[in-house]
């Protein structure tokens, strides 16, 4: 069995290099997925794995919005939201090896340093 995975244009490329091409493969054609199917394809993999990190409504029709329905951009659009909360973990975990925030008993993190949230705050409106 051989998988080939492309453009639109793939087929008429195949056939164009070897004549009998179209008899060879079977070609089908990914559509865009409606929005519900979009916000399934979304949704569901999250609750399967059980994982911590929910998406809210708004992030979810971003996500639909900005793929277009299309299967391929949904899982990589989703993969790199994912990917950025992951670097976002390892930071925390960073700043917390320095001792600058500290994870409490409820799993949230807090600063270590006294008053630094509010100079963070300070810096970023002058900024």
């Amino acid at each position: 069995m051989l998988v080939l995975s492309g453009l639109p244009t793939l087929f008429p490329k195949l056939v164009e290099a070897r004549t009998y091409s179209e008899r060879m493969f079977r070609v089908v054609f990914l559509q865009s997925l409606d929005r519900n199917a979009s916000e399934d394809a979304i949704r569901r993999p999250i609750e399967a794995a059980a994982c911590p990190l929910q998406l809210d409504d708004d992030a979810v029709s971003t996500i639909v919005t900005m793929s277009g329905g299309y299967p391929y951009f949904i899982q990589f659009i989703c993969r790199e939201v994912y990917e950025a909360c992951s670097h976002v973990n390892q930071m925390l975990v960073a700043l917390a090896s320095q001792g600058l925030v500290y994870k409490n008993r409820h799993g949230r993190y807090s600063f270590a340093v006294p008053l630094l949230g509010r100079f963070v705050r300070r810096q970023a409106h002058t900024a």
